[in-house]
């Protein structure tokens, strides 16, 4: 392979296991080489390529992970937030709610039920689901009754409302 032929920078599009892959098997041939099992003659390119190419490869392993860990560890972060100011907006919206806001909760936590069905324009239920407290209960792709709609309050949600209305 000629040195100045760029195909030897296909190593960059490696994943982080392959990358590790290479690195570990470069350092066994390493340890096979300076335990004599690999005869070299003493040529020392025989120790400095493959250390060369392992330590590479390891750091492409370790970039690749320490990126997957970002990623993860960002979600979780940003899932975490979202949960603390989605809590925060349902406890200031609480003191505002109306009767009927009061009564479609009161009767959800009363029951102990997560959906209901509304009309389309989501009926008394209007506000709660203006602020995002209460949501469609479909998917994508879903047919949906032009009538009818069923509405959902997930647990977690319920969770918050029933801490934040009879907890505190």
């Amino acid at each position: 392979m000629n040195p100045a032929d760029p195909r030897w920078l296909e190593i960059l599009k490696a994943t982080g296991w392959q990358n590790l892959g290479l690195s570990l098997a470069f350092a066994a041939f390493i340890y096979l080489v300076h335990i004599d099992v690999i005869s070299t003659n003493g040529d020392p390119l025989w120790i400095t390529i493959p250390a060369v190419i392992s330590l590479v490869c390891g750091g492409l392993a370790i970039a690749a992970f320490g990126d997957s860990i970002s990623k993860f560890l960002f979600r979780v972060v940003v899932r975490k937030y979202s949960r603390y100011k989605y809590k925060k907006m349902v406890e200031k919206f609480i003191p505002h709610m109306t009767e009927n806001d009061r009564a479609i909760v009161g009767y959800l936590l009363h029951h102990n039920q997560k959906t209901f069905q509304t009309m389309s324009d989501g009926g008394y239920a209007a506000p709660l689901i203006g602020k995002n407290i209460i949501r469609i209960a479909a998917i994508r792709g879903q047919e949906i009754d032009i009538l009818r709609k069923g509405r959902k309050n997930c647990q977690e949600r319920i969770d918050i409302i029933y801490r934040a209305t009879f907890c505190t």
